[in-house]
């Protein structure tokens, strides 16, 4: 369904879901079980942990249904990608390093927001928009967020074809609204 670094934020984002909803399971489990053995330990005790055990799979109840929203946000940014920046590092000989070597994450930017390795930025949501992208030589500049809340995203990335480049700016341009500026 989805290539490459893409594929790892979302397994990545998968995984933390699928934890938070077997967590939540068993919070849900435990506390039908004190329920039911109710009777056998004295009364005061099994509230107490009934308690316990009702508070926390709420907790992560909450926690799963954020992070499922996440990872719908997260699919909806990759399936729908404007620009798909992954870092280049160099390998000292002034050569980049191959893709498979980097650890660094990717950048996918959508009109629904931004995923930067498993951190998923919304747009639309509480004032946040896509403020200003700027191409240099050899790094892109996001800048997002809300009215009074600016944040810029700086990385390194490697040139491309120049029509490459230009599909990339009419691309930009016609999703976003915004002129990508081109430094020197």
């Amino acid at each position: 369904m989805f290539a490459g670094k893409g594929m790892d934020c979302l397994k990545r984002i998968r995984q933390r879901n699928l934890f938070f909803a077997g967590a939540t399971g068993f919070g849900a489990l435990l506390s039908i079980l004190v329920y039911v053995s109710g009777r056998l330990m004295p009364e005061i005790q099994t509230l107490i942990a009934l308690a316990v055990c009702l508070v926390a799979s709420a907790f992560l109840a909450a926690l799963w249904l954020k992070e499922y929203k996440k990872l719908k946000i997260a699919q909806l940014i990759v399936e729908n990608q404007i620009l798909h920046v992954c870092p280049v590092v160099g390998n000292g000989a002034g050569k980049a390093a191959e893709q498979k070597d980097i650890k660094n994450p990717a950048l996918f930017v959508s009109y629904f927001g931004m995923l930067l390795d498993t951190e998923v930025i919304e747009f639309s949501y509480n004032g946040k928009q896509l403020r200003a992208v700027k191409f240099g030589p050899d790094f892109i500049s996001i800048t997002y967020g809300a009215v009074k809340q600016v944040q810029t995203v700086r990385l390194p990335w490697t040139t491309v074809s120049p029509e490459e480049f230009e599909t990339i700016i009419k691309k930009i341009h016609c999703e976003t609204g915004i002129k990508p500026a081109i430094l020197d």
